[in-house]
């Protein structure tokens, strides 16, 4: 545990013994299983007056917005975020996410703990009734992606960064390499769901899947979708999304989510057409630690 001075706080990972405390505090009145990750408490004579969840995958992680007893101060919020980040670093993440509900983004505390706002993200789920019913037909093809492709992807990747709208901030501070093994880390990862789109044998896009812990076995995620700049305007992205519906129904899956960045008018046209809708909306926030 770490102390700091100005008010006794004991900042760190909670204890085995306080754990049921630590989630009633976190998850109030919600029976759930825990998430993977770290618990990080602060507590004062003993008392716990805040917590937060830290999860590391590769080289990124994420912290979770804090919850505080209610006669604490915000000075306690940034003191466990601050923890929770540390312990990311110590676990040799470079990067550290998080995300705040878009009614109520908590500003202060983010960047007060090192973080920078990235973009407001749309949460959009699309369901089997939307999905393809036959093989969509599309203006190019698709080829499965090999584990022995990883730079080849990780090349494809960062051409599709270019002059993006979806989160263009992400692109300058993790390269794709990185990102990739991000998704990689994560235990819905299989290289069996993420395709590469190629017109003839050149690559011009990709569709990167993976599957959602906590949904029945029956959701999907789009983690990533991109295309190189030559091919935009021309249609594509909304073959892509049809891809990824399409095996969303030859998986046996019954709803398709994502993530997009709300200033990015094309691809959220593109989803509307494809039948999502809206569940959530979200601010992204990043603190880079390392490069």
């Amino acid at each position: 545990m770490t102390t700091t001075k100005d008010n006794q706080l004991h900042v760190g990972p909670v204890a085995n013994e306080h754990r049921g405390e630590a989630i009633q505090l976190l998850f109030p009145g919600q029976t759930l299983q825990m998430p993977p990750g770290c618990l990080i408490e602060a507590r004062r004579d003993n008392r716990l007056v805040a917590v937060t969840l830290a999860v590391s995958q590769a080289t990124s992680g994420e912290v979770w917005s804090p919850r505080c007893r209610p006669d604490e101060s915000p000075d306690v919020a940034q003191a466990v975020v601050r923890g929770a980040v540390a312990y990311l670093a110590e676990l040799g993440c470079r990067v550290v996410h998080a995300t705040s509900p878009a009614a109520m983004p908590n500003n202060e505390l983010w960047r007060a703990s090192g973080f920078e706002r990235l973009a407001t993200l749309e949460y959009l789920s699309s369901l089997e009734r939307d999905f393809p019913t036959s093989p969509p037909r599309t203006t190019f093809g698709f080829v499965p992606f090999e584990a022995n492709q990883f730079a080849d992807l990780a090349k494809l990747v960062e051409r599709t960064y270019e002059a993006t709208r979806d989160c263009p901030a992400l692109g300058t501070r993790r390269s794709a390499a990185e990102n990739l093994a991000d998704y990689q880390a994560v235990d819905g990862y299989s290289p069996a769901l993420w395709s590469i789109a190629v017109d003839g044998s050149v690559p011009i896009g990709c569709v990167l899947l993976m599957t959602v812990d906590g949904q029945g076995g029956e959701t999907l995620e789009l983690s990533y979708m991109g295309l190189v700049p030559e091919q935009r305007g021309r249609g594509h992205g909304f073959e892509l999304v049809e891809h990824a519906q399409w095996r969303a129904r030859q998986l046996g899956k019954s709803r398709l989510v994502l993530a997009v960045d709300c200033e990015n008018a094309p691809a959220v046209a593109v989803y509307r057409r494809r039948g999502f809708l809206e569940w959530d909306r979200r601010v992204a926030w990043m603190s880079v630690l390392s490069r």
